[in-house]
């Protein structure tokens, strides 16, 4: 006699598993990698493009501060606008552009950069530093690198860390040392990062006064440029000669509080490398 299964009872389908051998073989299940909590370059679009790019939103703001498009920004940049879109939201989150609907600002700094590269291309992108130096990739590094240089790797370490990125994402965190180098905020030198501070930057510009170009001695008014830019302090130390800090002028909260986490890192730096700690 042929069985009769009850009703209240479902047979078991050849592809599937019974409660006992769940634990037996275990189901493969396929997961999506979290995404990293900060916005990264794009990964498609290398970072002198990239660059590019940033150049092309001031120049298509034909007035300086006018909103753009991205089919605007794609005909002088050359690039296609999915490829903008893909790398907008970076430009967004750390503010060297602002979205305002379907439209985009670029950044006063962009402007400036814009401005700048037509006298000198190699350093223009020192013109969004303000910007650069605000972002959270910015403030990992930049306060690491102010006790002393240290290893690409470990740069690339500290990034993932703080945005919580897989090794996956290890070339768009690299892109982001490329922005702190185009900056110039951050050297790269065998395979080491470097600070760059502003005042090393203002004595390789500074040549001195010119002895040899016919002004009876008189002193070149060239080598005082920049000197109007930056703010001398003397701290008195009690039997001691005083210590001198020259600070650049126009510095802002989030500059000022940077500043003093670095001076205070560097003063426990030598402290310990005079052996005054007890």
């Amino acid at each position: 006699m042929k069985e009769i299964i009850p009703t209240s009872e479902k047979p078991i389908e050849n592809n599937q598993q019974t409660d006992g051998d769940q634990d037996d073989e275990p189901t493969f299940q396929k997961t999506e990698t979290a995404k990293p909590k900060k916005s990264l370059p794009a990964k498609k679009i290398k970072t002198n493009k990239q660059f590019e790019l940033l150049r092309a939103f001031a120049i298509a703001s034909t007035n300086d501060m006018n909103l753009v498009t991205i089919g605007g920004v794609a005909k002088i940049a050359g690039i296609h606008q999915n490829s903008i879109s893909i790398c907008n939201p970076f430009f967004n989150e750390i503010g060297l552009i602002e979205k305002q609907g379907k439209k985009f600002k670029p950044s006063k700094e962009l402007i400036d950069l814009k401005d700048s590269y037509q006298w000198d291309p190699e350093n223009a992108g020192n013109k969004i530093a303000p910007i650069i130096k605000k972002a959270w990739f910015a403030k990992t590094i930049l306060q690491k690198l102010s006790m002393g240089s240290f290893p690409e790797t470990e740069a690339l370490r500290l990034l993932a860390e703080e945005c919580s990125a897989t090794k996956e994402y290890r070339s768009q965190l690299k892109m982001l040392i490329d922005y702190l180098i185009f900056s110039g905020l951050v050297e790269r030198q065998n395979n080491n990062l470097i600070l760059v501070t502003s005042t090393s930057k203002f004595k390789e510009n500074d040549s001195g006064p010119d002895t040899n170009s016919g002004n009876n001695g008189t002193k070149d008014d060239s080598s005082d440029i920049g000197a109007s830019e930056y703010e001398t302090f003397q701290i008195p130390i009690p039997g001691k000669e005083s210590a001198s800090i020259k600070i650049p002028k126009g510095l802002e909260n989030e500059d000022w509080e940077m500043l003093k986490e670095m001076i205070d890192a560097y003063i426990s730096r030598l402290k310990k490398s005079t052996g005054d700690i007890e």
